[in-house]
């Protein structure tokens, strides 16, 4: 009897064991892969080191003394990669910089917090030692738009402008139809993290970007964009998002910075809830739109009708468009 026991628990402990080899390879194998890529996708800017940490700055146009430089930031869970269209129109009239917030893109992972303060920090020093001198025109998507309203605070004698394309609310966790899709989703991002280890996120990477960047930007390198950093830069943000949304919140008046608001027609990030939900949301975030345009006494809220939260993807002329109107008054 004893020795069928045995004999069972043998038979039962082989796939067991099958799956922990398994796992073990995957493991190994996603991080040769994940060295390999960056051969295969070699980063288009310059590394720059901040806190021990190499980040990544794309560049293009000419320096001008008789222009102010933009600087592009990401929406959360986005990358430099997010501001190809922008870049390319761009580039013919204007200095432009995008870069990747530690952990995302080409940039290493940082030890420090994933807070909108530390990224606005950050993003000077890598501008400084990039050599790019201000003012800066600054555009910042969804997330990003607090990491510009604090530059804008701590360095108001280097900002000429702020673009924000749907800026996140500053108080978006404290209204109740907008907390589900504003609160990070940390446990959803950790799920994917393992993935990522054992290089499931790769197979199905272009699956995992929204679809109007796979129409547009078809040779998006989900390679580089989802490697396990990617989803620990990521999980850091989420988990203190409230802390962002405080440190916004204390930096508020933006004085007489010249500034754009655009807001988008096509209310899609609200797809996902109750259609009665999703018009009081849709209102709220109206509304908060135009309380962060209320910042600066030189501001003016746009709609970009045809796009819905991705403008700079899905309508990127009204972006240019934005640029070229706050460039007539420099």
């Amino acid at each position: 009897m004893k020795k069928i026991k045995k004999f069972l628990l043998f038979i039962l402990l082989i796939p067991f064991s099958l799956l922990i080899i398994l796992i073990g390879y995957s493991l190994i194998n996603e991080v040769i892969k994940s060295r390999d890529d960056l051969t295969h996708f070699p980063a288009p800017g310059k590394m720059i080191e901040v806190n021990n940490a190499n980040i990544h700055i794309y560049s293009t146009g000419e320096k001008n003394d008789t222009l102010p430089t933009v600087v592009l930031e990401a929406g959360g869970g986005m990358c430099s990669v997010d501001w190809q269209l922008i870049q390319n129109e761009a580039t013919s009239f204007i200095r432009t910089c995008s870069w990747d917030r530690p952990g995302y893109g080409w940039s290493d992972i940082s030890n420090k917090p994933r807070t909108s303060l530390e990224s606005a920090k950050e993003l000077h020093e890598v501008l400084l030692k990039n050599g790019e001198e201000p003012p800066f025109l600054l555009i910042g998507h969804s997330y990003g738009g607090h990491t510009i309203r604090i530059f804008a605070n701590l360095y108001p004698n280097e900002v000429y402008g702020l673009i924000f394309l749907d800026p996140r609310p500053d108080n978006m966790l404290d209204l109740p139809v907008l907390n589900e899709i504003g609160n990070g989703q940390t446990e959803q991002l950790k799920l994917f993290l393992f993935l990522s280890k054992i290089g499931i996120t790769r197979l199905i990477g272009k699956d995992m970007i929204p679809v109007s960047f796979q129409e547009k930007l078809p040779d998006y390198p989900t390679q580089i964009c989802f490697q396990p950093k990617y989803f620990n830069a990521n999980i850091s943000e989420a988990e203190n998002i409230l802390l962002s949304d405080k440190q916004v919140k204390q930096f508020g008046f933006l004085n007489t910075i010249p500034s754009k608001v655009i807001r988008h027609g096509i209310p899609d990030i609200f797809s996902g809830l109750l259609p009665q939900d999703s018009i009081i949301a849709e209102e709220e975030w109206k509304k908060s739109q135009e309380n962060i345009s209320a910042l600066s006494l030189n501001s003016q809220v746009w709609i970009a009708e045809k796009s819905g939260h991705n403008i700079h993807i899905e309508q990127p002329e009204i972006v240019i468009k934005a640029i070229k109107t706050l460039l007539k008054n420099f």
